[in-house]
């Protein structure tokens, strides 16, 4: 969305915010793709975690625990659950 405040101006924008900035702490699982991050996840950290005064927005991931469960393709998931070799 283009315009003055981009992004900021949908209506989910500040929903997202506020469920982040008064969550306790987050989970967020998100898949790995290409060895990243999915674009969903860094989405959702740009929107909500900028600061702005001129626009009156603070992030709303300071302060917060956040941990994460990611997932990645065949090969990542069963080296995931093999067993590790003893030395």
């Amino acid at each position: 969305m283009q315009g003055p405040g981009g992004c900021y101006e949908h209506p989910h924008a500040e929903l997202y915010h506020r469920a982040i900035r008064e969550a306790d702490g987050l989970f967020l699982g998100v898949p790995v793709y290409n060895w990243g991050l999915g674009s969903g996840a860094k989405a959702l950290v740009e929107l909500t975690g900028s600061s702005d005064e001129t626009r009156g927005l603070h992030g709303a991931w300071f302060d917060q625990p956040v941990t994460f469960l990611v997932s990645g393709g065949w090969i990542t998931a069963t080296s995931a659950t093999a067993p590790l070799p003893l030395a």
